[in-house]
């Protein structure tokens, strides 16, 4: 996977970023999964649960 910075990821998005700038290896949508570097996308459908 390509690394790219939340103020990378942020600017992609035409977001802002809020707090540290921290590398980011990994994506995922499960919460068991997270670990140091990676993003947490929550996802909200039949098999999701996000708010």
């Amino acid at each position: 996977m390509i690394r790219f910075t939340l103020s990378q990821l942020a600017a992609i998005a035409h977001g802002e970023r809020q707090g540290s700038d921290v590398a980011i290896d990994e994506v995922t949508t499960d919460t068991r999964k997270v670990t140091a570097g990676c993003l947490f996308v929550a996802l909200k459908g039949e098999r999701f649960d996000a708010p």
